[in-house]
Order: C-alpha cells, then sequence, then structure tokens
C-alpha cells in the first residue's frame, strides 16, 4: 500500500467534496441504520440479562418463581455475553466500517438492500442462538455457544455483508489509501477465518473435549483482538484526524501497529489452559503473544497522542473525541491487565478476572469507540444534529461510572479470588462470600449502564426519525466560543 492520504495536509472541501460526500452517505444511509438500530436493541437486551446475571452471583434465589426458575446464572452469563458481542458489537462494527469503507474509497454502495437482507438473517440467528442458551440447549464453548443452525445463518450473513466492502476496496481510486481500510479488511477476512475453524474444530463429529477446549479458547481471544480490536482502533485513526483538523501523526507508526497486531493477535487464548493436559509452549507462547500485543498499542496509543497534541481541550468540546478519548484509555488499561494476567494465568485461572477483563475489552474499549463513532455519523446522515448535550453528557458519565466499576470489581475480586484458592482450607462457601461485595458493585454498575442506554437509545431514535435539531453547526458539550480556533472541523461538521 502505498503512503497513507491521512498524512497530507487537511485541505477545506471544495463544493464538489461535499455533493460527493452526501451522495455517499445516501448509499450507506439505508444498511447502516438498520445495522445500528437492530444493534442499539441488542445492546439493551444483553444490558437487562447482564443485570440479571450479575443480581444472581451475589441473590441466587432472584426471579426462582414459575418459568423463571431455571433461568440461572449458568444461562444468563453467556446469553448476555453472545447478545452483547454478537447483536450489539458485530453489528455496530459493520455499520461504522461500511460508512467509513465508503467515504475511504469513494465507492458508494452498489446494493443496499442485500446489506439489510443479510441484517435480517444475523439478528434471526443472533435470535435463535440466545434463545437455545436460555432454554439449555447451549453448545459448550466460549462465544461458541450457538448452535449449528444459528451459527451457520451467522457465517452466510456475515459474507454477504463484507463482500460489498472489500469490492469497495477493490474498487477505491488510485491514491484512497488509509491505514483505517487495512483495519476494516483484515477484520473482514480475519473473522471468518476464525469462526468457521472454530466451528467445525468444536463439533461433536470433529473434536475431542481437549481440542474443543483449545480452539474455544484461541477463537473467544480471536474474536476481541483480531475483529473487535482493530475495528475499534480503525475506527479511532479515521476519525481522531477528521476532529482535530489534522493528518494522522506517522504512517509507520501506524502500520507497525497495524502488522504487530496481525502478527501476535492470533496466538493469544491458551494461556488460560495453564496447567492442563497440554504441551506447556502452548500456553507459553500464548502467555508470550499477549505480552507483545502491548507493541500495537502503544504504537497506535503514541500516534494518536501525537495527533491531538495541543488540541486536548476539544475532548471537552466534541462528543466523539470524548468517547474515543475515554475508550482510549480502556484500551491501555485492559491490554496492561491482559498482559498481567498472561503473565500469572494460574493467579486468576477459574476467576472473575477473566469475566472483568472481558468486559472491560468488549464494552468499555469496543462500545465507548462506537458510541463516539455514532455521534459523528448520524447526523450526516439524517441531516439533522443531536437534540441534546445534556443527554449526551448523561450517556457518557453514566458509561464511565457504570462501566468501569464491571470491571474494575471482576478483575480485582477475580484477583483475590484465585489468591483464596490456592490456601486449600478455604471452602466454596468462603470464596463466594469474598466475592459478595465485588458482586453487587458490578451490579450496581450494571444499573448505571442499563440507564445510560436506555437514554442514548432514546437519542438515537429521536435523530433517525429526523427529529433533532435543523442546523448547520455540530452538537458541542461546551460552547465552541470557549477553545479557539481548534474548534473549527468539530463545528463546521458538514465538511468532515
Amino acid at each position: 500500500m502505498s503512503q497513507d492520504s491521512s498524512t497530507a495536509p487537511i485541505e477545506r472541501a471544495t463544493p464538489e467534496d461535499l455533493r460527493e460526500r452526501a451522495a455517499l452517505d445516501r448509499s450507506t444511509k439505508l444498511p447502516v441504520l438498520f445495522f445500528l438500530t437492530s444493534g442499539l436493541v441488542w445492546l439493551l437486551i444483553s444490558c437487562v440479562l447482564g443485570l440479571l446475571a450479575s443480581i444472581k452471583l451475589h441473590t441466587p434465589g432472584f426471579l426462582d418463581i414459575g418459568l423463571l426458575s431455571g433461568i440461572n446464572w449458568g444461562r444468563l452469563q453467556p446469553a448476555y455475553f453472545n447478545a452483547l458481542v454478537y447483536g450489539w458489537c458485530f453489528q455496530a462494527a459493520m455499520a461504522v466500517g461500511l460508512w467509513m469503507m465508503a467515504r475511504l474509497c469513494r465507492q458508494p454502495l452498489k446494493n443496499p438492500l442485500t446489506l439489510v437482507v443479510a441484517g435480517h438473517f444475523w439478528n434471526l440467528g443472533v435470535t435463535i442462538g440466545v434463545l437455545q442458551i436460555l432454554t439449555g440447549g447451549q453448545a459448550p464453548g466460549d462465544l461458541l455457544e450457538f448452535g449449528r443452525t444459528a451459527w451457520l445463518m451467522l457465517f452466510a450473513s456475515f459474507a454477504l455483508i463484507v463482500v460489498w466492502q472489500v469490492l469497495m476496496f477493490a474498487s477505491r481510486p488510485k491514491g484512497a489509501d488509509y491505514v483505517t481500510q487495512l483495519y476494516i479488511i483484515g477484520a473482514c477476512f480475519w473473522f471468518p477465518w476464525l469462526f468457521l475453524t472454530a466451528n467445525v474444530f468444536t463439533s461433536p463429529q470433529t473434536a475431542s473435549g481437549l481440542h474443543a477446549a483449545m480452539t474455544s479458547a484461541w477463537y473467544a481471544n480471536g474474536v476481541l483482538f483480531l475483529f473487535l480490536v482493530p475495528m475499534a482502533v480503525g475506527t479511532a485513526t479515521y476519525l481522531i484526524p477528521k476532529i482535530v483538523g489534522r493528518p494522522l501523526h506517522s504512517y509507520p507508526l501506524a502500520i507497525a501497529g497495524f502488522w504487530s497486531l496481525a502478527l501476535f493477535g492470533g496466538w493469544t487464548g491458551l494461556q488460560k489452559l495453564i496447567g492442563g493436559p497440554l504441551p506447556t509452549w502452548m500456553p507459553a507462547v500464548s502467555s508470550a503473544a499477549q505480552v507483545l500485543l502491548l507493541i500495537p498499542v502503544l504504537c497506535v496509543a503514541a500516534n494518536h497522542f501525537m495527533t491531538v497534541r495541543d488540541r486536548h481541550d476539544l475532548v471537552q468540546t466534541s462528543p466523539t473525541l470524548r468517547f474515543i478519548f475515554a475508550g482510549a484509555v480502556f484500551y491501555v488499561i485492559s491490554h496492561v491487565v491482559a498482559a498481567f494476567l498472561a503473565l500469572s494465568p494460574g493467579l486468576t485461572q477459574y476467576t472473575a478476572a477473566w469475566d472483568g477483563l472481558r468486559f472491560m475489552l468488549v464494552y468499555s474499549y469496543f462500545s465507548m469507540t462506537m458510541f463516539g463513532a455514532i455521534y459523528f455519523i448520524l447526523p450526516r446522515l439524517t441531516g439533522c444534529e443531536w437534540l441534546s448535550p445534556g443527554m449526551i453528557r448523561v450517556h457518557f458519565w453514566a458509561n464511565i461510572y457504570g462501566g468501569s466499576p464491571i470491571g474494575v470489581f471482576l478483575i480485582i475480586g477475580g484477583i483475590f479470588q484465585g489468591n483464596a484458592m490456592n490456601v486449600w482450607s478455604n471452602g466454596f462457601g468462603a470464596l463466594t462470600d469474598m466475592l459478595h461485595g465485588a458482586y453487587i458493585g458490578a451490579t450496581l454498575g450494571w444499573v448505571f449502564v442499563l440507564a445510560a442506554n436506555l437514554v442514548f437509545f432514546f437519542h438515537f431514535i429521536l435523530i433517525a426519525l429526523r427529529l433533532g435539531r435543523r442546523s448547520e453547526r455540530a452538537t458541542l458539550l461546551t460552547s465552541a466560543a470557549d477553545h479557539g480556533p481548534a474548534s473549527v472541523m468539530i463545528t463546521k461538521g458538514a465538511e468532515a
């Protein structure tokens, strides 16, 4: 790939540029709005399921009445996480990736109805899979609990959706080369490889118990580090220069971040199986790869920080930049925690720490980045601005005060739990009592997260129905006049 065009000086958009961008937005509007709307519905469903699963940890008898008595933590936990990942995260990634790819490749979407049809089948597959889990029919394996019908439907739907992004990339004009395209295309190819391999090798006809456990651990980490992380990094890499009005700091640094993620991301996962009946070099290699994933983290963090240098005040003004900044903080924290857990897998094995780490990656990092992208994209699709800066602030701070404790309490509680498990005299009841406070704190966090996303969904629906403000100026969290010339790019959002 040639030198990234984003490192060239950013020039003021011409009327022809604005008309081209408007045409590109119109071509992607229907599928992007569909994926975002259905994804947000699944986000709310996953929040309800996650709240119930958290309550079950400290109050097991909650809702044990009638038909609901069979809905225990063992069903609620995988149902919530699968709904969060496949229902919300994947659809948000497909929507944002599709919009960015059309913009970057300057190629309109030729057949939007195909993506909407595929999206309906994707949602049907997720629905079937979640219902299978809640009724006790889930398959074994982390993020592989869906049955054959559901996973075949998901695989076919994903292929129909991403093929259009690949075609856009293949048809891009000369010079339209960006690092974000690499992250999107990489994720589009990595996930089908992960998904098909994992489901084939964990099927009852082909896998032994050991092979299924190894494949499941490899797949679960692969989804995090080879699909969700690259999509979020690519999104931030595209939007940060747009907001601050300057090119990406370093193209070589961005390329180094991408290829180091591609090199090490697929080797992680088996560190969670240390002590199992498999060669000791396997978890050792996975632990080393998890630590080496700090290399792309440092590359991405340094590149983004240098791009925003001297303009960090825009975090107080731009909703998009505020959410992406928060996600970037959790991006670094989650990978540092993952490296620590990889270096001491025996300490936190079979504890709540891994659940906390997964939540931090999936929600505090990925979802916060997607929220920032939605705040940027939706006004360009609907032609109207967000109604209330106050509702945006509520959405942000409720997620910070709610999402942070969920991950932090579970990680810290898991570390204490691991230490206690190594004391032979501690019974199971003592371990449960030790984590009682952490589980209550996580439950309170879920209440905040659910409230935050109810507010966001209401705000989103108003804008999707074109009930927002008719204004040429973006919705800012503070007055643009307070931040001087640096605010130009976000106050004239139609040109971005």
